[in-house]
C-alpha cells in the first residue's frame, strides 16, 4: 500500500491543479479542483498535518 502524501504537499498539487484548470478555462475541473482545496485547506485548519 502506497503511502498518502503529507498534506501540505497535497494542498500544493491541489492549488497547481487550480491554477492550470483556470488557465485553460476548464471551469467543471476548476470547479472540482476548488473543491478538493477547500476541503484540503479545512483539514489543514483543524490541524490534520
Amino acid at each position: 500500500m502506497q503511502a498518502r502524501s503529507p498534506l501540505t504537499e497535497q494542498i500544493t498539487t491541489a492549488l497547481a491543479q487550480l491554477r492550470a484548470a483556470r488557465d485553460q478555462g476548464e471551469i467543471e475541473r476548476e470547479l472540482t479542483w476548488q473543491s478538493m482545496l477547500d476541503r484540503l485547506l479545512d483539514r489543514y485548519s483543524q490541524g490534520s498535518r
